[in-house]
């Protein structure tokens, strides 16, 4: 296969140039799987996983540094043997055009890099005595010295109280690989982090980001609105009956992309009308690019919005790890579908929040509710099991309390009785109540003015949407915690 020389140039904060660089990167569109490559693996780790430690962090008054390996691929040696063509003028003294090079280390743009890259990674901190999770193996333990590190390919955090543990880690990295050391974390996968030490706070804040894909699709100028989707839309947000323009749809699946990763790490509050927008990628009608663009202009109005950990660490109503789960009846107009959410928080914030159409057709409103009930405890099973293997230690890591509105899907997944109305319910839909039963999830009913996961299910008028934001603990991310700086 062949290589190409790629330059570019990385700067700071503040856009100023850092450091030009030239790289040797391999085609690896031409690689053919089974004869160039057998396995790939990227080692990025779960929202849901990296916002529990930042919650923990929040919590427990935790050091976060950052860092990155730098040319991390090239550290990886290959497992098999890869030859490439250089390319033209940078041939070896006394190559010839037939002969190739066999690589020895991974080159990036290698499809096999990312995976070998991970493994390295993974043989590197095991001698320094981490071990993977087994809930997502791209966090690592060290539970003699308390770290925890986050890693995202060759992007770093590492979690750990203070002490000189911390230190002593960082230096046995470098003694493996060059690290470029960012000290306290600012920025990790487009996230700002900060921190407020003095009211015991965090903030996971996305604005960068928003002024990104703002300018990217030309809204810069644009008028915000109070909620991302306007009143009655639904009825317009439906199958399109003619057939979209190649450059609409290309410009139609970007911003829902860019959007869906905004409502997986930070903001819950657009994730429902991502959902229904993500229904449509193939064939956008005017209507769905219009939709969609409205977003945009809700975020303009609110980039500042952030997740909020801590706070008053001593109550522990607030910090302990809890759920709500609801679910609209037949809201899809088009397949008379229903649509579930859920909302999990710890230290206060969210740290995990699902908007999703449900797989079948429920026949009622308690019916659609445990539907969603299932889901929900699917999801707080793992939250409980990462939380366990992190050496989280409260109670809510055994039994997490789950909030739901409707006094039928409750009493449903707390009573193991069948009848006709039921029977026809799969065996699947059943892992609440076993989970109930096994005492892994307590269930509460809380009053639909108090559910948090309401929004996640059906848009919103502006009040609605305004106590919905409340609810999830959405907060604006004081000015004077602002340094001026922007992502990188």
């Amino acid at each position: 296969m062949g290589t190409k020389l790629v330059f570019k140039t990385k700067r700071n904060k503040n856009g100023d140039i850092v450091r030009r660089k030239a790289r040797l990167v391999v085609r690896g569109f031409e690689q053919v799987h089974g004869r160039d490559f057998d396995q790939t693996f990227a080692g990025v780790c779960k929202s849901a996983s990296w916002k529990l430690a930042m919650a923990l962090a929040a919590r427990y008054d935790l050091e976060i540094v950052q860092m990155d390996v730098e040319t991390a691929f090239l550290n990886a040696k290959t497992d098999v043997d890869i030859y490439v063509e250089l390319p033209p003028k940078w041939k070896a003294a006394g190559m010839t055009d037939n002969e190739v090079a066999l690589l020895l280390q991974a080159l990036y743009g290698l499809k096999q890099s990312p995976r070998l890259w991970q493994l390295t990674l993974r043989k590197a901190l095991k001698s320094l005595g981490f071990e993977p999770l087994v809930t997502d193996s791209c966090l690592f333990i060290n539970r003699q010295d308390g770290i925890l590190v986050v890693t995202y390919v060759d992007d770093f955090l590492a979690l750990a109280p203070k002490g000189d543990e911390l230190d002593a880690f960082i230096y046995e990295l470098r003694s493996k690989w060059t690290l470029e050391e960012l000290g306290d974390a600012e920025y990790f996968l487009g996230v700002r982090i900060v921190r407020d030490r003095e009211h015991n706070k965090l903030y996971l804040c996305q604005d960068a980001y928003i002024d990104k894909i703002l300018d990217r699709y030309g809204m810069n100028n644009s008028k915000p609105v109070d909620t991302p989707m306007a009143s009655g839309a639904l009825e317009l947000i439906v199958p399109f009956d003619g057939t979209a323009l190649k450059k609409d749809i290309e410009e139609y699946g970007s911003i829902v992309g860019s959007l869906n990763y905004l409502a997986c790490q930070t903001r819950c509050d657009i994730a429902y009308t991502v959902s229904v927008l993500s229904r449509f990628l193939t064939n956008p009608s005017p209507a769905h690019i219009k939709a969609a663009k409205r977003v945009l202009q809700y975020l303009k109005g609110t980039k500042y919005l952030s997740i909020v950990y801590g706070g008053d660490v001593d109550n522990d109503e607030l910090m302990k790890l809890h759920g709500f789960f609801d679910s609209d009846f037949a809201g899809d107009l088009h397949q008379r579908k229903s649509h579930s959410g859920s909302v999990f928080k710890l230290a206060g914030g969210v740290v995990s929040a699902v908007s999703k159409r449900q797989s079948v057709v429920a026949q009622s409103s308690t019916e659609a509710e445990y539907y969603s009930g299932a889901k929900a405890g699917q999801e707080s099973e793992y939250l409980r099991q990462v939380l366990n293997e992190m050496g989280y230690k409260g109670e809510d890591a055994q039994r997490v309390e789950l909030h739901g509105d409707n006094q039928g899907a409750l009493a449903l997944a707390e009573n193991p009785e069948f009848h006709q109305r039921t029977k026809h319910i799969a065996t699947k839909y059943h892992y609440l109540r076993d989970r109930v039963e096994k005492g892994r999830i307590e269930l509460f009913y809380v009053s639909t003015e108090d559910m948090v996961a309401d929004g996640l299910t059906k848009p919103l008028g502006a009040t609605k949407h305004a106590r919905f934001i409340e609810l999830l603990n959405l907060q604006q991310l004081p000015k004077h915690l602002l340094r001026g700086d922007t992502e990188e």
